[in-house]
C-alpha cells in the first residue's frame, strides 16, 4: 500500500517575484490533499 503525505515547509519568508503563484500552487495542493483524504504536514522552523 502506498501512503502519500503532503509536506508544507515554512513559506512565510518567501520573497520570490512569483510569490502569488507560489501561494496559489500550495493552496491548490492543500485543497487536493483535503479532497483526497491525504495527510498534510506543516513544518515551521
Amino acid at each position: 500500500m502506498n501512503k502519500i503525505d503532503l509536506v508544507i515547509l515554512d513559506i512565510q519568508n518567501d520573497r520570490t517575484k512569483n510569490c502569488k503563484n507560489v501561494i496559489a500552487t500550495i493552496s491548490n495542493a492543500i485543497d487536493w490533499a483535503v479532497a483526497t483524504n491525504t495527510h498534510v504536514v506543516y513544518i515551521r522552523q
